[in-house]
């Protein structure tokens, strides 16, 4: 595997370095979620690179792009929404219009219901006493999320962590599994 700084030498003309390579991935083949998915992850925050055709893009924008490539992968959003500002939204192409990271949120968990982080991240959208109503009418406050979010997944420490933080003294949260949790 090559480190970020590292090159590889093609011919006596062409040399080079892994993001230069996903890049030419790209340009071949501009479905290739992969590539873009790779380019996401060798980026750091604030950090752009230049694609083939002279554009320039961030972080945010390969991952609209990796969405648009592999639109069933939950955990995509996930990132998306972890990548806006409070305020901000992304322009989906399959879903025609801008989402919020709430929004980023509940997709993945229509895609996913048994994504425990995506509960998590959503119910850390909300303040205290908002509720989040899902497409199917299922509303949720932070806490019944929190809890939705162990639920899905037992072993999941900034759910029970965050859950924690939220519950009233002497406030205690019931678990599927007949399990008291007290503050």
């Amino acid at each position: 595997l090559l480190d970020v700084g590292e090159t590889v030498r093609l011919d006596d003309e062409c040399e080079l370095g892994k993001r230069q390579l996903l890049v030419e991935a790209i340009r071949s083949d501009e479905d290739c979620g992969e590539a873009y998915r790779s380019l996401v992850f060798a980026l750091s925050d604030g950090e752009t690179v230049q694609m083939a055709d002279d554009e320039t893009m961030d972080k945010k924008q390969l991952l609209i792009e990796v969405i648009r490539c592999q639109p069933d992968d939950s955990n995509l959003y996930i990132l998306l929404g972890d990548a806006l500002a409070a305020n901000e939204k992304a322009k989906i192409r399959r879903k025609r219009r801008s989402l919020d990271r709430a929004q980023l949120y509940q997709e993945a968990i229509r895609l996913d219901a048994n994504n425990g982080e995506a509960y998590n991240r959503l119910a850390m959208t909300l303040r205290e006493g908002e509720k989040t109503t899902f497409s199917d009418g299922r509303t949720f406050n932070q806490t019944q999320l929190f809890i939705e979010a162990i639920r899905r997944n037992r072993d999941h420490p900034y759910a029970y962590y965050n859950l924690a933080q939220v519950l009233v003294l002497p406030g205690t949260a019931n678990l599927a599994d007949g399990r008291v949790l007290d503050k």
